[in-house]
């Protein structure tokens, strides 16, 4: 029984859940991320059948496809702290099985083992967020795509068939997130390339069950948008179009701040992929190729696709933010789900070089210069300020160098031994420094999205007590309008968590009815009607009014 692979997986998935569920189990709420909130209404709306959010965000930004899955745990037993725990469970167990496709995709239980605790896929089980279930669903196309390719070109039917399961998959990353509209692209460039390659190697029953496999793909993908242009998406594109053409135009006028942006997201993706997991993954991708391993060369190629439009989507997001906003000068979230893959295909790579002695890697000096650049860059020109925590998730640990400049001798060290145990031809210590390296890295990422939580909770259950408080003199379902000025995020979005169904929109937006109580921001200046009594004031500002007249 200690042989069978399946059961050092199913170990792999009951540690890594316990581990997710020790570490994250204090989460009483939706802690920092406001986008948390979204998802949840946008389940609540889902049961209501329909998949938009009616809190002020654009729809765009927040696809339904993430809580269309846990739409069942919506108002269960009118308990919204029950709902997101049982949410944040069924992340950590999908966060948890991720490992059992990467052995699919790579055949090695190690790696599998490493990416249990990999911290783009670890840190990301604290919170509802959709990467993990994009994670998972970016494996699972991956999976899907190696084995079509070794088992199902044989015959048009089930190559068709296939394709229509890799478009079906790919569109959902589309609904999940809504820069999965990058996935499609990556296909069609990957399978044009590969489909060239394939010709020029292979049978030709074999090219026109592959063209047909892709064909399917995006014919399924194409339908699959018109419904949801139709049904899910209000406007029928991909969101903030205009904004991101802006960002373009920005880059290229401001080049210096574009190096720059270029330079800190590089440093970031050598920082998740171990620094040397790049070169690994380039020569195994290129070693496929030499073997003609069609169905472990194609799906690598759609990685790289993937890799390049998602950096292409990055950096662009990251000009539209920078500007004025140095929170924006490091973005790891678009990239963390394909850097999560490329970290399992560069790993397995570097298992295989240490294992057989036959597996020649060369260390090409080019790599060395760069590498040697980029630590550069992050002692004297590297941004280690204040983040945003929902940008930089994976990478939030950076900001602990400020307090600590001494560990960027001791990073640089044992970037720096891998580089000379890995010239040298010492194999066995390249990976020890590398686990050394992962293990004091994935330590260090734990630890910051420990302390940050811890801070931010206890200030949330802070305005929930006001909340409650607010809410004793008057039933649940009394209307609440928001009269003047700006709420603060925390007391905006946790009376939404408090209270399904019920949205604090403007009372002007009401037309049959003047609501009885109001809420006005902090900042406003506009003075309420004398009839109206004062009931609550928040510690933020905001001031609850009682107007039996109406406002």
């Amino acid at each position: 029984m200690f042989r069978k692979p399946w059961f050092w997986l199913l170990v792999i998935v009951v540690v890594g859940f316990i581990f997710r569920l020790v570490t994250y189990g204090f989460i009483k709420l939706p802690w920092i991320i406001y986008d948390e909130y979204i998802y949840m209404d946008t389940a609540r709306q889902v049961v209501r059948l329909n998949p938009h959010s009616l809190m002020t965000r654009d729809p765009q930004l927040y696809p339904a496809g993430w809580p269309f899955l846990f739409s069942a745990f919506s108002n269960l037993a009118n308990n919204p702290y029950l709902e997101y725990r049982l949410i944040l469970l069924s992340t950590m167990l999908i966060s948890a099985l991720v490992p059992v496709l990467a052995y699919f995709l790579v055949g090695n239980l190690l790696v599998a083992g490493f990416l249990a605790v990999y911290p783009p896929l670890f840190v990301y089980s604290s919170s509802i967020m959709s990467e993990t279930v994009y994670i998972f669903i970016t494996f699972l196309a991956l999976v899907t795509l190696k084995f079509t390719i070794r088992d199902e070109l044989k015959r048009k039917w089930t190559a068709g068939i296939s394709g229509m399961v890799i478009g079906f998959l790919i569109y959902y990353l589309r609904l999940v997130r809504s820069f999965g509209v990058i996935y499609l692209p990556a296909l069609v460039l990957a399978g044009a390339v590969a489909a060239f390659l394939i010709h020029r190697r292979e049978a030709r029953y074999r090219l026109l069950n592959y063209v047909g496999f892709l064909a399917a793909a995006v014919v399924t993908y194409g339908i699959l948008d018109l419904v949801a242009k139709r049904f899910v998406f209000p406007d029928g594109g991909f969101y903030e179009r205009a904004d991101y053409f802006q960002a373009v135009r920005t880059g290229f006028s401001n080049l210096g701040l574009s190096f720059r942006l270029i330079k800190n997201e590089l440093f970031a993706i050598f920082t998740l992929l171990l620094w040397v997991l790049p070169v690994f993954f380039t020569a195994g991708t290129r070693r496929a190729w030499t073997k003609k391993d069609w169905h472990e060369f194609v799906p690598r190629l759609f990685v790289v696709a993937a890799f390049v439009f998602s950096l292409a989507l990055t950096l662009t997001h990251m000009v539209k933010g920078a500007v004025g906003n140095n929170q924006y000068l490091i973005f790891s979230r678009y990239l963390d789900p394909i850097i999560a893959v490329i970290f399992v295909y560069g790993l397995a790579d570097l298992m295989a070089y240490v294992k057989d002695r036959k597996e020649n890697v060369m260390l090409h000096g080019l790599w060395v210069l760069f590498i040697f650049y980029l630590l550069f860059w992050f002692k004297r020109g590297f941004y280690l300020g204040s983040y945003k925590f929902g940008n930089t998730m994976s990478v939030y640990f950076l900001r602990e160098f400020v307090e600590n400049p001494a560990w960027f001798y001791f990073l640089a060290a044992l970037v720096l031994g891998m580089l000379y145990f890995f010239y040298i031809g010492k194999r066995r210590s390249v990976l020890y420094l590398f686990a050394a390296l992962f293990l004091w890295q994935t330590f260090l990422s734990i630890k910051s999205t420990l302390s940050t939580p811890a801070y931010v909770t206890g200030k949330y259950r802070e305005v929930v007590r006001e909340w409650n408080a607010a809410m004793l003199k008057f039933p649940k379902d009394t209307p609440l309008c928001i009269y003047e000025g700006s709420l603060s995020p925390e007391v905006y979005y946790l009376y939404h968590f408090l209270y399904p169904y019920q949205y604090l929109v403007k009372c002007g937006d009401y037309k049959d009815m003047q609501p009885k109580r109001i809420i006005s921001g902090a900042d406003t200046k506009k003075i309420v009607p004398a009839s109206c009594l004062l009931n609550y004031r928040f510690v933020s500002g905001e001031l609850l009014y009682y107007c039996p007249l109406g406002y």
